[in-house]
């Protein structure tokens, strides 16, 4: 190309060779970067289960003080029945209440299944109405990653409270 007063411009941009320094760069940037945000997937994941079941069990200990009744956490295959085993690991959670032998839904709540909840009570949690917890023995619930090696610990107080801690080791 010529400019006004006849000199060729000189054309700007990339070398074939600069372009491949870039490309192997952003190569090994992404290599580095890919497995750490993997990591982190699976962490946020196993901290949203554990905060799930958490909520879940701090609205059924303020449920059971404003009904004035016993209230219960159960796993559930539906969401809307409550399974008297109590495999924590199915997918989905009720809160509610019984009448009899009929029990009554307060809410039901979904999990995915890439979490591990290892242990519980083998039944129902259950809160009286005045907010304490009267499952015995006193539940213990660890959330672990299905390829991971920590989790993170719900245990209750005798009061009904729960605390959450991480770090945990997992089977």
């Amino acid at each position: 190309m010529a400019s006004k007063n006849g000199f060729i411009k000189k054309l700007r941009g990339f070398t074939m060779v600069e372009m491949m320094i870039t490309v192997a760069i952003l190569a090994i940037l992404l290599g580095l970067a890919v497995p750490s945000f993997s990591d982190f997937i699976k962490s946020t994941r196993l901290t949203t289960q554990a905060n799930a079941l958490s909520m879940d069990l701090q609205i059924a200990r303020s449920e059971a003080a404003r009904r004035n009744r016993n209230v219960v956490v159960c796993s559930s295959d539906t969401g809307s029945t409550c399974d008297a085993t109590s495999d924590w690991n199915k997918r989905r959670r009720s809160i509610g209440f019984f009448e009899g032998a009929t029990y009554n839904l307060i809410r039901g709540t979904d999990g995915p299944p890439e979490v591990l909840v290892n242990g519980g009570s083998g039944g129902p949690i259950s809160y009286a109405s005045t907010g304490l917890l009267t499952t015995t023995p006193i539940p213990v619930f660890t959330f672990c990653n299905r390829s991971g090696p920590y989790g993170i610990t719900i245990t209750f107080e005798n009061t009904g409270r729960i605390k959450t801690s991480t770090g945990q080791s997992c089977p």
